[in-house]
């Protein structure tokens, strides 16, 4: 009787060491990189632009063709299956648009306030996986009291590697690339797209109100 738990106490045990080692193996952090490109600018008249000490924007510059490249670290076992995944939690995350910071790390003028996927407050912004690669960012990046925001547009029926900033004066919209470079977003989208982006909008007006941003007085 003894011999017979001791056998399956030892099977057990390597069953679980198998399956660890297996799941640690594959459990590999991974470096994303990610680039907006700007083609569509509503640009805030100056002085207003330009921020301020306690106003972080994007600046009085923006142009059509800008670009901006952020990143972050997520696991690669999220590349096993395909669809939109949320609720993963990533970690370094970093972006910046004009004067404006989103970080996990501390850093001077963080506006990081942290993530939605389609919900606010997730460990990470939705990530969608297709054929074993990382393809589109759903849900965002927000600082204080909302506002500013980065919403990435993946995961709403029809639109596909689409974003929309603002940083409460001037609102930017363009195409989000998975890589580094933007070759894939030069093209200016087709009405239809900014139709569906008109509904991908409207469907976040029913998360909770955003809060304009209250300058404070020099």
């Amino acid at each position: 009787m003894k011999r017979q738990l001791m056998h399956v106490s030892v099977a057990f045990a390597v069953q679980t060491f198998a399956f660890v080692f297996a799941s640690a193996s594959y459990a590999v952090p991974m470096h994303v990189n990610f680039t907006l490109t700007v083609d569509a600018v509503d640009q805030a008249p100056l002085p207003d632009c330009a921020g301020g000490p306690f106003v972080q924007t994007f600046g009085c510059n923006n142009a059509i063709g800008d670009t901006y490249a952020g990143s972050f670290i997520v696991d690669d076992s999220i590349l096993a299956g395909d669809g939109l995944l949320e609720g993963i939690p990533v970690s370094d995350f970093f972006l910046q648009v004009g004067d404006v910071i989103w970080s996990q790390n501390p850093v001077p003028n963080n506006q990081f306030a942290g993530f939605r996927g389609l919900d606010l407050f997730a460990p990470g912004p939705g990530l969608i996986v297709s054929g074993g690669a990382l393809v589109d960012l759903a849900g965002g990046v927000f600082g204080p009291s909302d506002i500013p925001f980065v919403d990435f547009f993946g995961g709403f029926v029809g639109v596909t590697n689409r974003f929309a900033a603002n940083d409460g004066l001037t609102a930017l919209q363009g195409c989000l690339a998975i890589g580094v470079g933007g070759s894939d977003c030069l093209a200016v989208p087709e009405p239809a797209t900014f139709l569906l982006l008109f509904l991908g909008a409207a469907g976040w007006a029913m998360l909770p109100a955003r809060k304009p941003r209250r300058q404070e007085q020099g």
